[in-house]
């Protein structure tokens, strides 16, 4: 492909290594912390929270703010006293929720983070990724950036994100297991949505992932 980017497919164990605090062009600090849902020894959720806090006056440092604002408060204040507050939930009152953060790129153009959510209700642990891009200028300062916002290639998100499938396509179907989940690139695309699995690296290279546990083999793939 000639548009400059890098792709890498993800298995649980990459999740355990951690990112680095890359050279940053916006400074930040990490708010974390954990609540219980009620409070007290006798809890239904637990939430482990970390995420982190841009520093500065900058527009592009407020908007990124209050987007982690907005998150980390409808978990805390809707969606988890909500659960805890359902009379069947799941999990005999042992449920614990992660939502950590890492900082993949931090340069003057992109601010991106790669979210790893794990959910334990008792039985094995659910897993699953979310990535998210930021512009730091330009015109769209502040804002959530689609997969063309960040390339800066191409018609749109959904041209770019069609060959992008073709590609990791030809990669991934020799993989154990892959012609058993899917026969094609259009079952391919049950399981990955380039426009939607993807993050900036340290290079401001688009970085595209599978949730982890979709095959139960799978090596780390890179392509250019």
């Amino acid at each position: 492909m000639s548009i400059r980017l890098r792709a890498l497919l993800l298995v649980v164990c990459m999740l355990l290594t951690p990112f680095a605090f890359v050279s940053a062009e916006a400074a930040y600090t990490w708010a974390e912390g954990e609540i219980t849902y009620p409070e007290g020894e006798d809890w239904i959720y637990r939430y482990t929270y970390r995420y982190p806090v841009l520093s500065g006056d900058a527009p592009a440092a407020h908007a990124v703010n209050a987007w982690f604002d907005v998150a980390f408060s409808e978990m805390n204040d809707l969606i988890l006293p909500m659960f805890a507050s359902e009379a069947d939930m799941a999990g005999g009152g042992a449920n614990e929720i992660d939502h950590l953060y890492a900082v993949t790129c931090n340069s003057d153009d992109f601010f991106s983070i790669l979210l790893t959510q794990t959910q334990d209700m008792g039985e094995s642990p659910m897993m699953s990724l979310t990535g998210q891009v930021f512009a730091m200028s330009g015109e769209y300062t502040g804002e959530t950036l689609t997969l063309r916002g960040l390339l800066r290639v191409g018609d749109s998100s959904q041209q770019i994100a069609e060959a992008i499938v073709r590609d990791v396509w030809t990669k991934v179907k020799d993989l154990p297991g892959a012609l058993e989940r899917w026969e094609d690139p259009d079952h391919f695309m049950d399981d990955f949505d380039p426009e939607t699995q993807f993050y900036a690296d340290e290079k401001e290279n688009a970085v595209f992932f599978l949730q982890p546990g979709v095959l139960d083999e799978m090596e780390p793939m890179t392509y250019a």
